[in-house]
């Protein structure tokens, strides 16, 4: 069963391009994490301050391995720092859950 994730994440006003600033070495990276099918995040273009997120991974294992790689770290840093809210949906082949998500702690 795919697991797709689609956000839409909410980035301090004015701080989008300095949360992008690095962002391809992480998309790179994930996209060559075994069991991901594709990786996106690019800004929105009608909203300045929000930031879109597309993933696909092969299975749950695959999302949980990319969710404990290393290079998460330095994502969660970044997700500290500049994200003021958001939302994910998750989608599990037939079925779809949404997340609210909390502002990132520690």
């Amino acid at each position: 069963m795919y697991k797709y994730i689609l956000g839409w994440i909410d980035i301090v006003p004015g701080q989008r391009d300095a949360f992008l600033a690095g962002l391809d070495t992480y998309i790179e990276t994930t996209r060559a994490e075994p069991g991901c099918l594709f990786f996106e995040m690019s800004a929105s273009r009608d909203q300045p301050d929000i930031v879109l997120l597309m993933e696909c991974f092969t299975d749950e294992a695959a999302h949980k391995l990319h969710s404990e790689a290393p290079h998460q770290e330095w994502m969660r840093a970044n997700l500290k720092r500049y994200m003021t809210g958001g939302r994910f949906d998750l989608v599990y082949s037939d079925r779809v859950v949404r997340e609210t998500p909390n502002r990132p702690t520690g």
